[in-house]
């Protein structure tokens, strides 16, 4: 398997012996353009699917690379699979002090940021509405299946702590995750932040969220978002089911 940035590098050589733009490209294998740029600059990995899709886009032989990357992904999993049942019984304790706190990290995250606001910068300089606009694209993303474009929005070292699981490390765990509530029939209704504490570089979220599976769920979320580069991506989240 072609690894990042390499596979980025040979996308964009491919694309353009091809002629093609970037919104051609996506086009022909329906991806989110932000999602493309983001792959053929080597800032995400994407999922073995998306990289299939893109170079029959292409017209590109990928099936041996493929497989190769199946087998291996096979034998990583195995091991994973027995790394994670250690960890399960470890971690599920931590979880559920975790969720306790929530109410707690939250007011001693907004004190951390409102303290670093004051000394580093003038409030009027924030721009809420570019966090609640990339906010807002999660429900966009998921529900529509662009899981990919869903791992955009997390940093690469992102960690997440979701409902019955374990923590979840980096942007692919955190895809896949995603990947597999969306296969199994689970779409989100609404995500609502409550409060948003805001400076210059971090930002929290506190809020609710809502779903649906042959039933209504709901419950609360807690993200630390960072700017990076001008944009904004989570670096922290753990959300938590209403009994």
């Amino acid at each position: 398997m072609i690894q990042q940035p390499e596979l980025g590098k040979k996308i964009v050589a491919f694309r353009k012996a091809k002629g093609y733009t970037q919104e051609e490209l996506v086009e022909k294998c329906n991806l989110n353009v932000r999602t493309l740029q983001r792959i053929e600059a080597g800032e995400v990995t994407p999922r073995t699917s998306t990289i299939k899709l893109i170079f029959e886009a292409l017209d590109i032989e990928f099936e041996s690379i493929i497989k190769t990357n199946l087998e291996t992904e096979t034998t990583q999993k195995t091991t994973q699979n027995h790394s994670r049942k250690l960890l399960n019984s470890k971690t599920s304790p931590m979880k559920k002090l975790l969720f306790v706190l929530i109410p707690t990290l939250s007011i001693l995250l907004m004190f951390v940021v409102m303290a670093t606001r004051k000394r580093t910068f003038d409030d009027s300089n924030v721009k809420r509405s570019d966090l609640t606009e990339t906010n807002a694209l999660f429900i966009k993303f998921y529900n529509s299946g662009q899981i990919d474009s869903i791992g955009t929005l997390f940093l690469e070292s992102a960690s997440f702590f979701p409902i019955n699981h374990r923590e979840l490390q980096g942007r692919t765990e955190i895809t896949d995750y995603y990947q597999d509530i969306y296969n199994n029939g689970f779409r989100v209704n609404f995500d609502k932040p409550t409060f948003i504490v805001i400076s210059d570089s971090v930002a929290v979220v506190k809020g609710v969220w809502e779903g649906n599976n042959n039933g209504i769920f709901s419950g609360n979320f807690l993200t630390q978002w960072r700017k990076k580069d001008g944009n904004w991506f989570i670096e922290n989240s753990m959300s938590h089911q209403k009994n």
